[in-house]
């Protein structure tokens, strides 16, 4: 994700006051990712205090998964890991919430027959031999073209 690459020798930078800060975790039995964003508010000698009352370890490490991000663990759970935010984060969280936005809807919504009949046809076939009309309540109505 991070474009930058750090040698383990390499010392790196410590958070500062106002530094954006994210958590990004996979769901165990889905296939959908959640994102917390908070913010850096006050620093220690050794630990950084966010916003949400994360307190982070003020000291950079290496990811378990890919040897370029440098993350902060959180304090008494060096398994979760912080990273300072970057616009491909942005952009992935973004492209996660338009997705479960979509999938929210889906299925809070009960389809009708016709509606059904047109979301395959609109997937399946360009030209699928259905009318689609709509009565004055705005209730979708497919019909067969030859059968008007």
């Amino acid at each position: 994700m991070v474009l930058t690459l750090f040698k383990k020798n390499e010392s790196m930078e410590m958070l500062k006051i106002g530094d954006k800060v994210c958590l990004v975790q996979s769901q165990r039995y889905g296939d959908g990712t959640n994102y917390c964003f908070s913010e850096v508010e006050r620093l220690t000698k050794t630990m950084a205090v966010l916003a949400n009352g994360k307190r982070l370890i003020n000291k950079a490490q290496i990811s378990h998964y890919n040897n370029r991000v440098p993350e902060f663990p959180e304090y008494g759970d060096s398994w979760t890991r912080w990273q300072i935010e970057t616009p491909e984060i942005l952009e992935e969280h973004k492209k996660s919430l338009c997705e479960k936005k979509a999938l929210d809807w889906f299925n809070g919504k009960k389809f009708t027959k016709e509606e059904k009949i047109l979301i395959y046809n609109l997937f399946n076939e360009k030209d699928s031999g259905y009318s689609i009309q709509f009565d004055e309540n705005g209730t979708m109505y497919a019909n067969l073209k030859n059968n008007q």
